[in-house]
């Protein structure tokens, strides 16, 4: 997990979901912005899981997953919003961190 500091809070989340560059993927879509502190949020519907707790589940292994792409490749730099889409369902624990890595890795295959 993330320290608090390193959350987006609503206002800046509002306003890097309307700037970022967005990348799409079956599961997840990921919108990003350049030349900022790092910071990540994850969004995780009611029409993904209706259980807070599947959803709060599903929640902590993209964090994970995101805190071992950022640690592996020294990320210090960036705003990170990450959305679930209904087919997310199907992921296991181990699919759900491979697919958020990758889809954090198509951010350095675009610049």
């Amino acid at each position: 997990m993330f320290k608090k500091s390193q959350r987006l809070s609503r206002p800046q989340f509002t306003t890097f979901f309307k700037q970022g560059v967005r990348f799409q993927a079956p599961e997840l879509t990921l919108i990003y912005n350049a030349n900022t502190p790092l910071s990540v949020s994850v969004v995780v519907g009611k029409k993904v899981f209706k259980n807070a707790v599947d959803r709060n589940r599903l929640r902590r292994r993209i964090y994970a997953g995101c805190k071992r792409y950022f640690d592996a490749n020294k990320v210090v730099l960036g705003s990170y919003i990450i959305i679930t889409k209904p087919l997310a369902i199907r992921l296991t624990r181990l699919a759900t961190i491979t697919a958020t890595e990758q889809i954090l890795a198509r951010i350095g295959n675009s610049r």
